[in-house]
């Protein structure tokens, strides 16, 4: 083998494999393209009153749990009547008991997600909460997972559960 043939061994490797790589590219040319399938986003949440849901439950039980329970609710303006111990509730989880705060609107209980900011909330405060209704409990309405939003108070604002739905 000659020095000569020696070069071109390696340049002919090269420019086969420049030529192979191209025409994977033009291969892929061919392929048909699709357009993604478009994302459905969750509904926005329905807006209701504290007023209009306690109303409904005073009426017929029943029938508001058809029409709100499991449902992502929208309250807008609403102002903590109170917060306080005597307002856990105690449910049962894998025969402990645990003990669930909440705060208080008329007749409505709210439980937002995050311990730690449910701590921040004081009487006065008003706020807006999305939150799931979870049906009558002991004469009260649970409003339960909530986002908050604060109209008036300082919330812990370290917590990720604060300002966005």
């Amino acid at each position: 083998m000659t020095a000569k043939s020696k070069c071109r061994l390696p340049l002919t490797m090269a420019l086969s494999g420049v030529v192979a790589f191209s025409f994977g590219f033009i291969g892929c040319t061919r392929v048909p393209f699709s357009a993604p399938v478009p994302m459905t986003l969750a509904k926005p949440p329905a807006a209701v009153t504290t007023a209009q849901i306690s109303a409904d439950y005073s009426n017929d039980a029943a029938a508001s749990d058809l029409k709100y329970k499991g449902l992502r609710l929208l309250f807008t303006n609403i102002t903590v009547d109170d917060v306080s111990q005597q307002y856990f509730i105690p449910t049962y989880s894998g025969g402990k008991t645990m003990f669930t705060m909440y705060f208080t609107s008329g007749s409505i209980r709210f439980k937002l997600k995050d311990f730690n900011l449910m701590q921040s909330v004081e009487k006065g405060y008003i706020l807006n909460i999305v939150g799931q209704c979870q049906g009558l409990n002991q004469g009260f309405v649970i409003i339960d997972d909530c986002w908050v939003q604060s109209i008036v108070g300082e919330l812990n604002t370290t917590s990720a559960y604060v300002g966005a739905y």
